[in-house]
């Protein structure tokens, strides 16, 4: 089962990940430096927390997005990988479809299919899969 994501509403909420990234700047000398965020939900709010902190930070959303149009060979394997992924999911849902199955037992067919057969992946890999084409995690690049 995967975690279930919560968005943070509340300064509070955000206390204790602008905490964790201030010892993390503080850990590698940074502690002067620039936070570079790359997209998330709460943008206003996580910015006014991290100058609450006294965390300097830019919007990375540009530079991100560069820095992902050139992919390097982990990259072009993981695009792959999603592709098999989805293309297992689309032929176990057209073996499945007929008259009078849900919109609901469809989605749930390839969601099923999908997760078996990134399971059985991941055990054949050195680093556990992600999806490289998503844009709405919260990436933070530490930085001088």
């Amino acid at each position: 089962m995967l975690p279930m994501v919560k968005q943070l509403t509340t300064k509070a909420e955000f206390k204790p990940i602008t905490d964790a990234i201030g010892k993390v700047m503080a850990d590698h000398g940074l502690s002067k430096g620039v936070l570079g965020v790359d997209g998330t939900q709460s943008e206003w709010l996580l910015g006014e927390v991290l100058k609450d902190a006294g965390i300097k930070y830019k919007d990375a959303k540009e530079a991100m997005f560069e820095a992902r149009m050139i992919k390097n060979q982990d990259e072009i394997e993981l695009v792959r990988m999603s592709c098999a992924n989805a293309e297992a999911a689309f032929a176990d849902i057209q073996d499945a479809i007929r008259p009078g199955i849900t919109e609901n037992e469809i989605v749930g067919l390839g969601m099923k299919s999908s997760m078996i057969w990134a399971q059985m992946r991941r055990w054949n890999l050195s680093a556990p899969p992600v999806n490289a084409l998503t844009r709405s995690i919260l990436t933070i690049r530490i930085g001088r």
